[in-house]
Parts: structure tokens; C-alpha cells; sequence
């Protein structure tokens, strides 16, 4: 299928979704109707068929994407439990990618949509009604380590070396990214970057 179709398919659904979303949400809980959860399925399988190193090159697309990421991950991320290891590790990539993003719409999306995928693991991991799809999303998680090192790496390297204008969107996933693996605090040599941040304050407290 032509890029471009796929591309402006993604864009026509995230609009749908990100409306359902705000507005009919509670509706459809109610109901028991499951169009809202076919819809997001859809999106994802159309997202999978876009290569990753094309998904900032389209600005409607990044913006369109990172926009519904923000309202999945903030109500849903029990659906990330139905996606597969390759498109749950694409995701991943894409939240790492708008991290680094120097667009602070798409960077503060995909830190808020980290923080609240993480969030829930932890909150939900031990009680009885989202149980179950937050030990598959913490198994996925577990699968794909290394991306989150990596994007832990950046969020310390951008924060301590970078003019940064969201510091504080950044640091919202920092606490759980570290809490979800205490040893990439280390790996990552944030031991360093930390002595780097006192260093300077204490160079400019004797100045």
C-alpha cells in the first residue's frame, strides 16, 4: 500500500479517535460497546505499516500520532496489553523518538504518555480490576529493556546538556523509568550526570 494513503489514513483516524475519545468515552463504557477499542486496534496496525524513520518526516502524522498516544496511555493503556511484542515494541520506539524531538508539542506528548503507560503498571499490577493487562504490559515491558535505558539516557543527557523548555514534562517519567529498573540509573551513568548538577551548583553557590 502507498505510503501516502497510509499516512493520511493514520491522520483520519487519529482525528476520529482522539474526538471519541474526549467525548463518547463514557458512552461506550456504559454500553459495553467495543467500537471505540476496534478503532484503536485499527489505529495501531496502520501505524505498524509506517517505518519508524518516517513518522517525524510527515508533521501532520507526528502531530496527529502523538496526540492520540497522549489520550490512549492518559484512559487506555489497558489496550496496549492486546498488541503484539513487534507493535508494542514500535510504540516504544516512536515514544523514544518523540522524546527527542525538538517540536516540545511532541516531546511533552510523548513524555506524558510514557508517564501515564508506566503509571498504570504500577498502580494496576496488583489490584483485581486491571490486573491481568497490566502484568502484560510490564512482560512487554520487561521484553524491551534496552529502550527504556535508552530513553532514560537521553531524558538525563537532554535535561544536564541540552537548553531544555519542558524540564518538568521530562522529569515526570524519570521517577518511574528508574523505579522500573533501578539498575538503568547506574547503566546509564546518571551517577556521573548527578555529580555534574551538584558540581555546578556548588561552583555557583562560591562564585
Amino acid at each position: 500500500m502507498d505510503l501516502n494513503i497510509v499516512v493520511a489514513g493514520v491522520v483520519f483516524v487519529s482525528v476520529v479517535v482522539c474526538q471519541w475519545l474526549y467525548y463518547y468515552v463514557s458512552i461506550f463504557l456504559l454500553l459495553g460497546d467495543d467500537c471505540l477499542e476496534n478503532v484503536m486496534t485499527m489505529f495501531f496496525e496502520m501505524v505498524d505499516s509506517i517505518p519508524l524513520d518516517d513518522m517525524n518526516d510527515y508533521p501532520k502524522l507526528s502531530k496527529a500520532y502523538y496526540s492520540v498516544m497522549l489520550y490512549i496511555t492518559k484512559d487506555h493503556s489497558a489496550h496496549f496489553s492486546s498488541l503484539s511484542s513487534n507493535s508494542f515494541r514500535f510504540m516504544l520506539l516512536t515514544l523514544q523518538q518523540g522524546v527527542r524531538s525538538v517540536l516540545s508539542t511532541i516531546s511533552i506528548n510523548s513524555c506524558t504518555a510514557l508517564d501515564s503507560l508506566l503509571s498504570f503498571v504500577h498502580t494496576n499490577c496488583r489490584k483485581p480490576k486491571h490486573a491481568e493487562e497490566a502484568n502484560v504490559v510490564m512482560s512487554l515491558l520487561q521484553e524491551n529493556q534496552e529502550i527504556l535505558m535508552g530513553i532514560l539516557s537521553d531524558m538525563f543527557h537532554i535535561l544536564v546538556h541540552e537548553a531544555c523548555k519542558n524540564q518538568w514534562s521530562m522529569s515526570r517519567p524519570m521517577l518511574p523509568l528508574i523505579i522500573f529498573h533501578p539498575e538503568h540509573f547506574d547503566m546509564v551513568g546518571c551517577g556521573n550526570e548527578c555529580k555534574f548538577l551538584n558540581s555546578s551548583v556548588h561552583t555557583h553557590t562560591h562564585t
